[in-house]
């Protein structure tokens, strides 16, 4: 059923290990963000997405985590 209204490239064995690890992490421990970008329009695909702007979301990611120089 899942499949059906999610749109993804994990097969279920890596869903199913990410919720597994999921269940081991601490609600204060966890740090969420949004990534700027846009709604997709309703000309551009059929179902709807969210348009990340990329050079936002790399300032968002370098200013966040740790990443290579």
């Amino acid at each position: 059923m899942m499949q059906q209204y999610v749109d993804t490239n994990l097969n279920p064995d890596e869903i199913t290990a990410l919720a597994t690890f999921s269940l081991t992490l601490k609600p204060n421990s966890v740090k969420t963000l949004t990534l700027p970008g846009r709604p997709s329009d309703d000309y551009e695909f059929n179902t709807s997405y969210w348009i990340v702007d990329p050079e936002d979301a790399a300032r968002i990611v370098s200013g966040n985590f740790q990443t290579g120089s």
